[in-house]
């Protein structure tokens, strides 16, 4: 059950283009965060989105990496990283969340 203070962060690997309509994983994904009220980080911070999988060797990139929270959280920043050293084909995501004590 969720309250209306509750603040949801959900991260990782989604194997999945949420952005794909025609995907039925990316369509429960995305039925998911509207019924919990989330919020993709890429699209609040539209300048940051880029690809999140990058394969040199197969010249493939996607973006199937993400960010999601409660539409109420005071989200600061969202960045998808490219370090020089990187031993992934997944390239790191950061975000900076506000929290107000009370």
């Amino acid at each position: 059950m969720t309250t209306a203070s509750t603040l949801w962060r959900l991260a990782g690997d989604f194997n999945v283009n949420l952005d794909d309509d025609t995907d039925g994983v990316a369509l429960a994904i995305n039925t998911f965060a509207h019924n919990f009220s989330l919020v993709r980080a890429d699209n609040l911070f539209p300048l940051a989105k880029r690809s999140t999988y990058v394969n040199l060797a197969l010249n493939h990139e996607s973006q199937i990496d993400y960010i999601l929270v409660s539409r109420t959280t005071n989200l600061n920043s969202f960045k998808v990283l490219d370090p020089e050293v990187n031993f992934s084909d997944h390239l790191p995501l950061t975000a900076t969340i506000c929290h107000i004590l009370r």
